[in-house]
């Protein structure tokens, strides 16, 4: 910095300036920080002047680079009596030190004068870091953590990191990290489009944040942020571990995968100190949560917000969440898909409370979860505590179960409570539940199963409940949306969107839908009685439906948006006949209808949809496909459509089935999750599926063709990027009936003649009795793949049960046409087969005891199909030998990312093509709007 000191002259009445050109002219280096006002060491030199009237106006010019004064950077000038000169004076000693006040704009322009990794500060509190660019933020953990770890840290500027890695806040040691404990403000900005860089081998502590003790995270966005750590036990989106630990007014985007202790925002949240509360306060996550552990004897804790929260110390509030929320998708799942203590949450898998329950307070909570699903305590909030208070909070979300036997506990704010719990003046909407075993009793509308409370002024509805242990069920529309039903409701804390129309929502909503976009209710008014749709059915101007009425008056070769989750009560639909069909879903769900089918044909909610059809960003849930016929014949089924020529993305499908039960087949038979056929124009992308496809009981089948897929049954376009689980079962009342010529039945595609690729298939595959020893083919991904057709890059964890079955081939792809090239980089990785025999004999090469896949057209292993055992994951993998699989991909040798793409948030793209090959990618927006919108 220069300063300028002006020539006086006596004899004048006021003081002549040479203005740039004084007399006396100091060049000095000055610190980035002056300890708001003092001089300190890192002064090259200091500047004594005598002091100087008020009035004189001193030339400061300030330099933004290495060397002070060399008139290269030059970005300021200033009059000493300016608003942004700061001037401290020792009148003893008659000294003036002039400042500069800058802003964090200034500061992160350009290089500072003093040597430091950060662009300003000393790190303490009153004085905290700034950190302006990725690189710094990089430079404060790793090797370099145990120097910052007790800093304080200022965000300067949006960090956008290209979707490269970003350096976990923390040491480098597999097993965990010692704490950071700090001041961490964002001052409102965001740190976005990047990717944990996990640890090699890392087994605990994963995030933003590794583990952090005595801390407060404010005023920050993570946006577009993936960590998919998933073998540390402690992972979250924010924090892995946090103990003693404040959020305040921090939004969290992204994905998150773990094992134990899993959150969107923290893997766990501990408190054993008085002196610090642990807080959750105004925050908001928008993510896909995932848990997944290797042993199903062990329990785990998965949460929207926190996997778990531990509280030890006795007080009042000790642990307390305010006006946050959760939107998006919680999953827990162990490797062998066995019955487990899982603990699933909208926002926390389990609160374990030592206090009272007056110790943690959840209050003024919106939970918007699409999907919470796991094994044995499923809440909307909360699946199992022991003491603690609910107050003022609601859950709109869908839970399922995948326990097998009878004890699941289901809820649609909390699954168990081992003590009376404090639920008050809150409700649970169109919660819907799904358990394994019919008729289980821990099914409840608020609370799965409670020792006892009564829940006072709590309401739930919409919900398939068959437990009543407290609350009240509010039953039909006109109540539903009628205030006088919520009694002891405060208006200073509740109001209603639209009376007559909506249910209630907080106050505290209305004020945040600009930074919370899922808060918004966009169907208000009359757009929710309306008969017709508003807009103009174009696609700049389409069609908005907010209500049941709206959505069945669709008409083709229109343009609709669906603004408002509908649940249809168990209402019949007729299919929507073939024709160009325009949907975007903006990732909302239609729930609970089903599809009766009177005709032979074409079928599904939409029978066909022609080519330009679009349907995108949809959530199917709840949905029974079944055909009212004694026998069907030449018939096409799927639970979106029976045929497929247009654009189906982003449609995801959960809880649903189709059932051909007690009914004589004939001619042509296609069946599949999605569609029946996926013709060739038609494109199914980046979906989601978990169903049911039952064909049993078939009395004197005898068709002719019967293809059944679980994704599709029939494929001759294109299927990409889809993550299914299926269980398909298919039987006949006795061996002697099936007198049909071919059937095929992959878990996959049945048949395939187009392209497949990047799908992972998981489930159970059961076929009882049929003998017909060269007819029957089963594909654990295909059963027949023709030589126009394409497989690559599929991972399988289907389980196998056959009984009195004798197929002509069973194994990955039984029957592919002599191209073998045409068939690439398959995994299989089976929790069950039954008969082991079968293991043997059709994935086994007795010559060789190699694994291979066997093929009947080709009689031989090819070597692009060879199965190997992958010890560290118990594996079996169909690919070239050059292929691996990886369980961390930052590691992937020679991996280099398009730094506009990012990895789809699917475990089947943790492999490539080959070592010298990046492993799928895809642009990033395409892989984040599975989510949902950013936080703008």
């Amino acid at each position: 910095m220069r300063i300028s000191v002006p020539e006086q002259i006596k004899l004048d009445a006021k003081p002549f300036i040479r203005s740039g050109n004084a007399l006396r002219s100091f060049c000095i280096k000055v610190s980035q920080n002056t300890a708001g006002g003092e001089e300190d060491s890192s002064m090259a030199s200091t500047l004594t002047l005598v002091k100087i009237p008020n009035d004189v106006a001193t030339d400061i010019e300030v330099f933004y680079s290495e060397a002070a004064c060399d008139g290269a950077k030059g970005v300021d000038s200033y009059a000493a009596n300016s608003p942004k000169i700061k001037f401290f004076d020792n009148l003893v000693a008659g000294k003036r030190r002039y400042f500069v006040e800058t802003s964090a704009g200034d500061v992160c322009r350009g290089p500072r004068l003093a040597s430091t990794s950060f662009a300003t500060g000393f790190g303490t509190s009153f004085h905290p870091y700034g950190i302006c660019t990725p690189e710094q933020w990089n430079s404060i953990g790793g090797t370099n953590f145990s120097t910052n770890q007790s800093k304080s840290f200022d965000v300067l500027s949006h960090l956008n990191f290209n979707f490269g890695p970003i350096v976990m806040i923390g040491g480098d040691s597999q097993s965990g990290s010692s704490p950071y404990a700090g001041v961490f403000n964002g001052n409102n900005l965001k740190i976005e489009n990047g990717r944990l860089k996990c640890i090699a081998g890392i087994n605990n502590q994963a995030g933003i944040f590794r583990i952090t003790d005595q801390t407060v995270i404010k005023n920050i966005t993570f946006n577009q942020i993936v960590n998919l750590c998933d073998t540390a036990n402690h992972s979250g989106g924010v924090v892995g571990e946090a103990h003693n630990t404040e959020f305040l007014n921090v939004k969290f985007f992204g994905a998150v995968n773990g094992k134990q202790y899993v959150g969107g925002l923290a893997g766990k949240m501990f408190n054993n100190n008085s002196a610090y509360q642990n807080a959750v306060l105004k925050s908001h996550v928008n993510a896909k949560v995932n848990s997944r552990i290797i042993s199903c004897g062990s329990p785990n804790y998965v949460g929207g917000v926190v996997g778990k929260v531990e509280s030890y110390y006795t007080g009042t509030e000790v642990f307390k969440v305010s006006e946050s929320s959760f939107k998006g998708d919680v999953s827990s799942s162990c490797s062998s898909n066995s019955d487990y203590a899982s603990h699933s949450g909208g926002f926390a898998g389990e609160v374990f409370n030592t206090g009272t329950k007056g110790n943690v307070i959840f209050e003024k909570l919106v939970i918007k979860a699409n999907k919470i699903e796991g094994s044995q305590y499923l809440g909307g909030i909360v699946g199992f505590l022991n003491k603690m208070t609910i107050e003022d909070s609601y859950s709109n979300s869908h839970l399922s179960s995948t326990y097998s036997i009878s004890g699941a506990y289901v809820g649609g704010l909390v699954g168990k409570a081992t003590t009376n719990l404090d639920l008050l003046t809150s409700f649970s909407a169109d919660s819907f539940k799904k358990v394994s075993i019919p008729g289980d009793t821990n099914i409840g509308g608020l609370v799965g199963w409670a020792p006892g409370g009564s829940c006072p002024n709590s309401y739930y509805f919409g919900s398939n409940a068959n437990n009543f242990i407290c609350g009240t069920e509010i039953v039909g529309d006109a109540n539903i949306f009628n205030y006088d039903q919520y009694v002891s409701f405060s208006l200073a804390t509740w109001e209603m969107p639209t009376p007559g129309h909506d249910y209630p929502r907080l106050k505290w909503e209305s004020t945040k839908e600009s930074e919370v976009p899922y808060l918004a209710r966009e169907c208000t008014g009359s757009l929710m009685f309306s008969a017709s749709p508003t807009g103009a059915g174009t696609i700049l101007n389409p069609y908005v439906i907010c209500s049941v009425t709206q959505f069945n008056n669709m008409t083709a070769g229109n343009f609709y948006s669906l603004k408002k989750d509908l649940n249809f009560a168990d209402v019949v639909l007729p299919s929507f006949s073939q024709g160009i069909y325009r949907l975007n879903g903006n990732n909302f769900t239609l729930s609970n209808f089903k599809l009766d089918i009177t005709n032979n044909g074409s079928s599904g909610l939409f029978s066909s949809l022609n080519n330009f059809s679009l349907i995108k960003n949809l959530n199917l849930l709840g949905i029974t496909v079944s055909p009212l016929l004694t026998q069907v014949e030449d018939s096409v089924f799927g639970i979106l459509a029976g045929v497929n020529d247009g654009t189906i993305d982003n449609v995801n499908i959960s809880l649903s089935k189709i059932e051909v039960v007690n009914k004589s087949l004939n001619g042509f038979i296609t069946l599949g999750s999605i569609v029946g056929r996926n013709s060739s124009s038609g494109k199914i992308l980046n979906n989601e599926i978990n169903t049911q496809l039952k064909i049993y009981n078939l009395a004197n089948p005898t068709s002719f063709d019967e293809v059944i897929g679980g994704v599709s049954g029939l494929n001759v376009g294109e299927i990409s990027g889809v993550k299914a689980n299926i269980e398909l079962n298919r039987t006949s009342t006795t061996p002697s009936n099936d007198t049909r010529a071919i059937s095929n039945l992959g878990s996959a595609v049945g048949i395939n003649h187009g392209l497949l690729k990047e799908v992972e298939v998981a489930g159970k595959l059961s076929v009882t009795n049929y003998l017909q020893p060269t007819l029957g083919l089963v594909g654990v991904i295909v059963a027949k793949n023709s030589n126009i057709g394409i497989i690559k890059n599929i991972k399988s964890a289907v389980n196998i049960n056959f009984a009195n079955f004798n197929p002509a081939s069973y194994s990955l792809v039984p029957d592919q046409n002599a191209l073998s090239t045409n068939v690439s980089n398959l995994i299989f990785n089976p929790g069950e087969i039954n008969p082991p025999a079968i293991i043997t004999a059709s994935f086994l090469n007795s010559t060789t005891n190699s694994l291979c896949d066997y093929s009947s057209n080709q009689g031989a292993c090819s070597p692009l199909i060879q199965l190997y055992s992958v010890s560290a994951t118990n594996e079996l993998m169909a690919a070239n030998s050059t292929h691996t699989i990886l369980s961390n991909f930052p590691v992937f040798p020679g991996l280099t990312l398009d730094q506009s793409k990012i990895w789809r948030l699917m475990d089947v793209e943790n492999y490539g093509e080959s070592t010298n090959k990046a492993p799928q990618v895809i642009s990033a927006s395409e892989s984040f709007e599975k989510i949902g919108k950013p936080f703008p």
